[in-house]
């Protein structure tokens, strides 16, 4: 090799390491050695399901917090009591950089899985979205309490299936069942993305588009006299979506009859030159504790003075601004990218013998989401990968200068996360269904109450109450 190929080669640039956050099911501890850095956690990386080794980074800056970091040494001590992770559970590390085969280093340990024997934890893993938005304040009582809104919204792309014009119906029953509340699934919001792919058109190529449907809620009187709502069976959910829209019909239902007319209109157009797919989504609210520390009153300067607002806190604008990347025209561009999320199980307290008891509800909510990759890439909802249709064309890179920076051959299929390996326990069938008062209702899902409307296809709803019968 002449000096100036081997000049190149010692200048050129390194490509830059890629930084991720790691689920890690613990095999064992390794705790020799007398400082900290020296310590390792081996274990299960749950997204690639291979064998690694992980230590933590020497800490070398202060918290703002004034609190220090959580040593392996502590989380592996049985006597540090919460903050103890046993073999079994799981850890999610995060910025991990590669120091060897397989071998990483982190800058945070974060517990998820306490104890392999927890049924209260679980995560899960797909491409995912977050929906934060600050609730207003009353001017005329701003002491009165405000719910804010605060999800995340997962797709199980795993499960989605696509359908020909031909059929409507099997779409019809899966689209039910798909929006049916289950019992012992953690209480979640059913949502489904709908998404149509036209190919009839050669000159104008390709068209996608989408919307998510949301299942409906009804109120329920509580015995004390107070009413909550509660998500609709999908018998109730169909007709909501078929009824006949008026002027309050959300854009969602009337958007998904028009892709259901298309279908029946155009029964003999072939699957590979018009589809539509339906794609699940588990939609769950973060917990009280962790919406406390994504909203807050912020002073607004206005003509008239100074006014207390509610907003994003610096937290909550740094998860928010992770999913959202700043567009043309100072909009913003909602991405699913791909997530680790750690949920907790709800608990009612109840007096039993006279003892205070804590039982398990069917509800389990949001403790934390971390994107698999520090520089996350994703996807527009159009455009989310699944078996049926993926194009990493579209993929858009979250912290890069401008959208769809990153290319690729429309035939070079889009990465999907290993839903396989979650770590998700099921409920007994015997805990109680999902409840939610209305005021908690995220605002953009305000308006989906179930109310009598007429429909039209009300023959397909015989044959979904046969299917319903037979899952049950």
């Amino acid at each position: 090799m002449d000096f100036l190929n081997k000049f190149k080669n010692a200048t050129a640039r390194r490509p830059k390491q890629q930084i991720q956050n790691r689920a890690v099911k613990i095999k064992s501890y390794n705790l020799t050695g007398s400082k900290s850095e020296e310590h390792t956690v081996i274990g299960t990386d749950l997204v690639n399901n291979v064998d690694v080794e992980v230590s933590l980074a020497v800490q070398s800056v202060a918290l703002e917090s004034g609190h220090s970091r959580l040593e392996l040494a502590h989380i592996a001590n049985p006597q540090s009591g919460k903050v103890h992770v046993a073999v079994g559970g799981v850890l999610i590390f995060e910025n991990c950089r590669e120091i060897g085969v397989n071998r990483f280093v982190s800058d945070w340990a974060n517990a998820a899985i306490h104890h392999p024997d927890l049924t209260s934890e679980s995560i899960d893993m797909g491409y995912s979205t977050v929906v934060m938005q600050p609730a207003r304040i009353d001017v005329r009582n701003p002491s009165k309490n405000v719910f804010n809104t605060a999800f995340v919204r997962t797709v199980k792309t795993k499960e989605a299936k696509a359908f020909s014009c031909a059929e409507t119906t099997e779409l019809f029953q899966f689209l039910g069942l798909t929006l049916n509340p289950k019992v012992g699934e953690g209480g979640y919001r059913p949502e489904a993305i709908v998404r149509f792919v036209d190919r009839t058109n050669a000159e104008q190529g390709e068209a996608v588009g989408s919307i998510i449907l949301t299942a409906p809620t009804t109120k329920q009187d509580l015995p004390n006299g107070d009413t909550h709502y509660v998500v609709c069976d999908a018998q109730t959910t169909m007709r909501e979506i078929f009824a006949n829209p008026t002027e309050s019909t959300p854009k969602a239902y009337t958007g998904f009859q028009l892709i259901f007319d298309e279908m029946k209109n155009n029964p003999a157009t072939p699957k590979e030159s018009f589809f539509v797919e339906i794609i699940p989504v588990v939609r769950r609210n973060f917990g009280s504790e962790k919406k406390k520390a994504f909203f807050g009153l912020v002073d607004k300067p206005t003509s008239n003075g100074v006014i207390k607002v509610n907003a994003r806190t610096p937290a909550g604008n740094a998860l928010f601004n992770r999913f959202h990347k700043p567009s043309e025209e100072n909009n913003l561009t909602k991405l699913w990218l791909p997530v680790i999320t750690s949920d907790l199980c709800a608990f009612d307290t109840v007096i039993e013998g006279g003892i205070e008891v804590k039982k398990p509800k069917d509800y389990r909510f949001i403790k934390d989401v971390f994107t698999k990759d520090a520089f996350p890439k994703g996807f527009e909802q159009d455009y989310i990968p699944t078996e049926n249709y993926k194009n990493k064309a579209y993929m858009i890179e979250r912290y890069s200068k401008a959208n769809n920076e990153v290319k690729a051959a429309p035939s070079e299929s889009a990465p999907m996360l290993d839903e396989s390996n979650t770590a998700h326990p099921s409920f007994p069938e015997d805990i109680p269904t999902n409840e939610g008062k209305q005021s908690e209702q995220p605002i953009e899902n305000q308006t989906q109450h179930a109310s009598a409307s007429d429909i039209e296809d009300a023959e397909l709803f015989g044959e979904l109450e046969k299917i319903l019968n037979t899952a049950a």
